[in-house]
């Protein structure tokens, strides 16, 4: 059985101790840290964040964090604010939405797009797409996502989502470690990804990495993005992008960085960690 509830992923008597403990330290951490920070959230910036799932239980409160999102940020579409990032056009506060490893799950999100008019770009690993062998499934959140079971997208799925003004994106073609690869497979799960894409859905600009820390991209998988078609290589670094003195130079090969978004965090924990990330892209 697929899991459609937040609740009801299983969790380990440690991670239970640890999400607690990393609360509580978050609690002291962003104590009054919008009343704190009213100045500096005004900071012209581009502010990337990512989703992996929304289950039924959480699509209010989703919709409660878009509501608070917007009383700093003006959401836009993921390709203007790479673009923005790309020619330095920031003057304001922005943010954009994108989703990793493509789970069914992405469909109720969609449903909280729409109703705040927000697209965002859904990253999706190709191999998962249109799965419905539960065992093959099972085993595939299991060793990749360290989940239960949990349906993907299929192509229908990512037709709707095309033509409610969504992007769809590459996360490679089976969520690989990419430092892991040979040199051949590295460009097979890289370019074959982006071919079954484009066959799909006639086009994709960006490509996002499994994993997302610096580790896990080596040097030549860098270049066998930048080869390979796509116009953005997105990380899950937490950071915000500045503007800068002068556009910067080879802007295409920049790695964009994001914050992961859990929808269950306290929004002041979420805002602690988007004010750091000014302080820190302004050092």
């Amino acid at each position: 059985m697929y899991i459609q509830n937040y609740i009801d992923i299983p969790r380990t008597l440690s991670f239970k101790i640890r999400d607690i403990s990393r609360s509580i330290i978050l609690d002291i951490l962003s104590f009054g840290v919008e009343d704190r920070n009213k100045k500096l959230l005004k900071t012209p910036r581009v502010q990337f964040v990512y989703l992996h799932h929304i289950f039924e239980d959480e699509i209010e409160i989703f919709d409660n964090l878009i509501f608070d999102l917007k009383k700093i940020y003006e959401i836009i579409p993921f390709s203007e604010a790479v673009n923005r990032v790309h020619i330095n056009s920031i003057d304001r506060p922005y943010l954009a939405f994108s989703s990793d490893d493509g789970f069914k799950s992405n469909l109720n999100a969609h449903k909280v797009f729409l109703k705040h008019n927000i697209s965002a770009c859904f990253f999706l690993c190709t191999d998962f797409i249109g799965l419905d062998n539960y065992n093959r499934i099972k085993e595939i959140c299991e060793n990749k996502f360290h989940l239960p079971p949990i349906e993907f997208l299929n192509k229908k799925d990512i037709k709707l989502l095309i033509k409610q003004g969504h992007e769809i994106g590459s996360h490679t073609t089976n969520h690989s470690n990419l430092k892991t690869l040979n040199y051949k497979n590295l460009n097979s799960t890289i370019k074959d990804s982006f071919a079954y894409l484009k066959n799909l859905i006639g086009f994709v600009k960006h490509f996002s990495f499994p994993y997302g820390t610096s580790s896990h991209f080596p040097y030549e998988a860098r270049s066998i993005v930048n080869n390979a078609g796509y116009v953005s290589c997105v990380s899950a670094i937490r950071g915000c992008h500045l503007k800068q003195k002068n556009k910067p130079d080879n802007a295409s090969e920049m790695i964009i960085k994001r914050d992961i978004l859990n929808v269950n965090y306290n929004f002041k924990h979420v805002l602690y960690f988007m004010v750091k990330n000014i302080k820190n892209a302004q050092k």
